[in-house]
């Protein structure tokens, strides 16, 4: 039998155990602030705790977006996701925050505007085609291993620009951001744009051995 030590569990101010319920302390309070019952969850209320963070992440990330568009944005980056999407880490990607800077999403975003160095690359996605980026990289018609550098992968995705050029987002697997004043570990979403000649680009820079996911299948891990 478990013996009872009631010194390992906190009581607050009215003298009742506060450590009741599924998960942490934290988990508890994250499933309190969306409205969750943790003593009594089920698989429904697992899909309503999962669209209401999904909700608020995508809010936040339209929030964050406004700012950078009006000037008004003070990180380095923003969270397109609170987590990586479960397709990318089926083939070996650490789950972690998938950021993007503030300046790339600027770019992504715009035809023209404040960056005028050489290497700024506007890529005129508009605001409504860039907030689709998160959902768009949870089904990604393939994903990419580079031949250059194993920490980094290209998710060629289900849409378009306004050009109608396929659109690819190059991934760095592993590294850090400045969001919400904290500098955190994430995987950085480098750009998302709009690909020309999308299969003379995939012909020409990659082979059989560097497709990670394709046909909605797994193809194989990543190569670390």
């Amino acid at each position: 039998m478990v013996k009872w030590e009631e010194n390992k569990h906190p009581r607050d101010d009215d003298g009742k155990f506060t450590d009741k319920g599924q998960g942490t302390p934290a988990e508890r309070k994250r499933l309190k602030d969306l409205g969750i019952d943790s003593q009594n969850l089920t698989e429904q209320s697992k899909l309503k705790i999962e669209e209401k963070e999904n909700y608020k992440a995508e809010k936040d990330l339209e929030e964050n977006v406004n700012k950078i568009l009006n000037g008004t944005y003070k990180g380095s980056h923003i969270a397109l996701s609170n987590e990586t999407p479960k397709v990318l880490q089926n083939i070996g990607v650490p789950n972690k925050p998938l950021l993007m800077t503030a300046k790339h999403a600027y770019l992504a975003i715009n035809k023209e505007g404040k960056y005028k160095d050489d290497g700024d690359h506007y890529h005129n996605l508009g605001k409504e085609i860039f907030m689709m980026i998160p959902k768009l990289l949870k089904s990604p018609m393939m994903v990419l291993q580079s031949n250059k550098n194993n920490d980094d992968i290209i998710a060629v995705l289900n849409w378009y620009d306004k050009e109608k050029n396929i659109l690819i987002c190059p991934i760095r697997i592993g590294g850090y951001g400045k969001f919400n004043e904290i500098t955190i570990q994430g995987n950085i979403a480098k750009s998302v744009y709009g690909k020309k000649n999308i299969s003379n680009y995939i012909n020409k820079n990659f082979n059989m051995n560097d497709i990670l996911f394709a046909g909605n299948k797994k193809i194989r891990d990543l190569h670390r």
